[in-house]
């Protein structure tokens, strides 16, 4: 008998240990700033991983598309569906906590009973059960839900920057079209200048001719910076779940405003990358396949009926 209770608690211990891996959080050094900037003050913003920085240049057309983009992007539906899905195996992992309850129902004459002619009862029941393992599914459960939560904020996260990159690209495609449309009609001009100097026999026709493919040139520039401008305004779009259109905006590429006043970039801790969700998320996956391990492992063990 004392063997067996030996068994039965080293059994206990291990299957403990199997539930719950140890998992230790990987140490990493990191500067306090940022190598290339080690004069300038740290910011004094203790929550800059959730500061809204694209508010801060003052385009209204750009905080719309962020807000369209964080609710209709198909990435994040995908993403926030993986999410609802981790959560709904949780409540199934906890649900199976419960014991199956037969019900009866019948008609008997045994005297044993009674003789009540009609009787019913009810018989709470467990399955074959190993309690170590549906622990350890549980957890496994939790911190899957974990992931996913911070699978979620890293998307927004890329989507705002692809969003921010791709109207800024946008904007200066519109730009450079605009400057090609003054330098071509400038060209033009110049065309016309060289020709009424070949007329007058101050330029011979190879200026002319020199000047021409010059306009040639700049107009089938101007061809390429177009197809830009719409694939910039094409990618805007799909970003924000919408078919290909027209992004209007007034904004000038050269009167966007690059300087912060809530923070100073340069000047950031090398500690903050450690509150990006992203960065949180691939902390977690490791804790979670650590946690799957001992999952695996607690297969092993006997289970109870």
């Amino acid at each position: 008998m004392k063997r067996v209770f030996i068994l039965i608690l080293a059994s206990v211990l291990v299957g403990c240990d199997m539930v719950s891996p140890e998992y230790t959080k990987p140490r990493v050094s990191l500067p306090l700033q940022w190598s290339q900037f080690e004069n300038l003050p740290l910011s004094k913003n203790n929550n800059l991983p959730y500061v809204a920085w694209w508010q801060q240049f003052n385009d209204p057309i750009l905080n719309q598309l962020i807000a369209e983009g964080l609710v209709e992007n198909n990435t994040i539906k995908q993403a926030d569906a993986r999410l609802e899905e981790a959560r709904g195996e949780l409540k199934a992992v906890k649900l199976s906590w419960l014991p199956n309850v037969s019900t009866y129902l019948g008609y008997s004459n045994n005297p044993a009973l009674g003789v009540p002619d009609k009787f019913y009862g009810i018989w709470p029941a467990y399955a074959m059960f190993n309690i170590f393992n549906t622990v350890a599914l549980q957890k496994s459960a939790e911190l899957e839900v974990a992931v996913r939560q911070k699978a979620v904020e890293s998307t927004k996260l890329l989507l705002i920057g692809q969003i921010a990159a791709s109207y800024y690209t946008y904007v200066g495609q519109l730009t450079q079209l605009t400057l090609f449309d003054r330098y071509i009609k400038d060209l033009n001009e110049v065309v016309e200048i060289a020709e009424e100097d070949y007329k007058d026999g101050i330029k011979s026709d190879i200026d002319v001719q020199a000047t021409k493919a010059r306009l040639a040139f700049a107009e089938s520039e101007r061809k390429a910076i177009q197809n830009n401008v719409l694939k910039s305004q094409n990618a805007l779009r799909y970003l924000i779940n919408k078919n290909p259109g027209t992004v209007i905006t007034s904004t000038r590429f050269d009167k966007v405003n690059t300087l912060y006043s809530n923070a100073n970039i340069a000047g950031l801790p090398a500690t903050v990358l450690a509150d990006r969700p992203d960065v949180a998320l691939a902390e977690l996956q490791y804790h979670l396949a650590v946690q799957n391990r001992g999952k695996a492992y607690t297969q092993l063990l006997p289970s109870v009926q």
